[in-house]
């Protein structure tokens, strides 16, 4: 656990600035970015069999002349839709308690750990940041991404300084720094001093990755694998 002196924390209380400072306990904890649990690798695998099967068995019922074929394969296509338009409609009947709430931009401060510039040498750069990102009601964290400074302002982003960032709250690791905050962030900055988070808290964005990418084709190959063995008689 952590502390860190707000100054102008007094503001939150209904106190002036001025007269009043706190020290806001703050607790880190890692935040790891969504994975492809076992359940969505298994829609997925099903999704890319069932649509792969269902093209096999239009192009199969053409070469063997069987319009039942084709009609299979129209079914898988329609089942598929139905399936989508039901879960469609149940997330959309979800009570609130199950509804995942909608995104909302927020605005923190963040202290700069390290900055790189990745490239160009005129107008603006990409720099690559490490912050550490304070949130008003929520745990600290580190987060590394990539934004476009004006090549005479990169002096002015060294690591220490405490900086405005605003990001969605359903992604955390898509921070922009704000270079004009409003005043009241601007003073908060300045007089604000952050800890450095500790690595166990970096986030980072949701792991696509390459097994879900080897789950759909597995899904593709088999479902078209599965038709093709099924009808081998008429096409061989």
């Amino acid at each position: 656990m952590r502390h860190v002196s707000l100054p102008f924390a007094g503001r939150l209380s209904g106190r002036h600035p001025d007269t009043a400072e706190s020290t806001v306990m703050v607790t880190t904890a890692t935040e790891q970015p969504e994975q492809a649990g076992p359940a969505k690798l298994a829609v997925r695998f099903l999704l890319g069999a069932v649509l792969s099967a269902a093209v096999a068995c239009f192009v199969v019922g053409a070469v063997v002349a069987k319009w039942s074929v084709i009609g299979i394969g129209g079914a898988l296509v329609v089942a598929t839709y139905v399936v989508a338009v039901i879960r469609e409609l149940r997330n959309g009947t979800a009570g609130p308690r199950d509804r995942t709430p909608d995104p909302v931009t927020l605005t923190a401060l963040a202290r700069i750990e390290s900055r790189r510039a990745i490239g160009g040498d005129t107008g603006d750069v990409p720099v690559e940041f490490d912050l550490t990102v304070q949130p008003e009601d929520g745990p600290a964290h580190r987060v590394t991404f990539s934004q476009g400074i004006n090549l005479v302002d990169i002096p002015d982003y060294r690591p220490g300084r405490v900086v405005v960032v605003e990001y969605r709250s359903d992604q955390l690791w898509r921070p922009r720094i704000v270079a004009d905050p409003a005043p009241e962030w601007a003073e908060r900055a300045g007089a604000a001093a952050l800890d450095t988070a500790p690595e166990s808290t970096r986030v980072a964005g949701p792991d696509l990755g390459l097994a879900s990418c080897a789950v759909v084709l597995a899904g593709i190959a088999i479902g078209a694998a599965v038709v093709v063995l099924v009808f081998r008689a008429d096409l061989f």
